[in-house]
């Protein structure tokens, strides 16, 4: 498989869940009486069952865009790929006009690190520091804009896979991220197992004492 492959790949699997974060935001909107009939229990029981939903949606979808930027930025460049770097250029300035809306968004990558992918903290300072800085984030805040981010990172994979439409068509599409991983697992009774160790940290603490 050559590395340009590896890239399209990328872009397809990635694009396929921004596809399905905008498919989602699109159905709860339009759907969002409905889904407030859902109530939380306990603490969360005020809480709007969309804006959890929407919440959780949004923050992965920041997380994934972010991906396929780096994907896009980093890897799919032309020191790469030097027999496709005409291409990759190409592809490079038809896609000028969004990348330059996505950059508007100037904060998105230290969003992702600091705040979602990461155990918020920047350069090793705790937001919750008294040496931390309070920052203001240009992110994608209303359902709008997170939809108008999804749509943009489409683009920018439906004009890439357009100028190489050849080697995509030469591309298993069959295969996903599934069929590259595996997982281990076991039957478990997750209550009991819980238990069992809650009473294990109980007796442990009362033995601190």
């Amino acid at each position: 498989m050559s590395i340009i492959t590896e890239n399209l790949k990328t872009f397809l699997h990635l694009g396929t869940q921004i596809n399905f974060f905008n498919t989602v935001i699109l159905t709860y909107r339009d759907n969002e009486e409905y889904l407030n009939k859902v109530k939380l229990p306990g603490f969360y029981s005020d809480a709007p069952f969309t804006k959890a939903v929407s919440g959780f949606l949004q923050n992965y979808q920041i997380i994934i865009i972010c991906s396929l930027l780096d994907e896009f930025d980093k890897q799919f460049v032309p020191l790469k790929h030097p027999e496709h770097s005409e291409k990759i250029l190409k592809v490079k300035e038809i896609t000028r006009p969004i990348k330059k809306r996505i950059n508007k968004w100037k904060d998105l990558k230290n969003y992702r690190n600091y705040i979602l992918a990461h155990n918020l903290r920047e350069k090793d300072i705790s937001i919750f520091s008294e040496k931390y800085t309070k920052k203001t984030y240009k992110i994608p805040y209303s359902n709008s804009e997170h939809y108008l981010l999804g749509e943009l990172a489409i683009l920018i994979i439906n004009f890439t896979t357009e100028v190489f439409k050849n080697e995509v068509e030469k591309i298993d599409l069959t295969e996903n991220i599934l069929s590259r991983i595996e997982f281990e697992f076991n039957d478990i009774d997750s209550d009991k197992e819980l238990f069992t160790i809650y009473s294990e940290c109980l007796k442990l603490l009362n033995n601190c004492d």
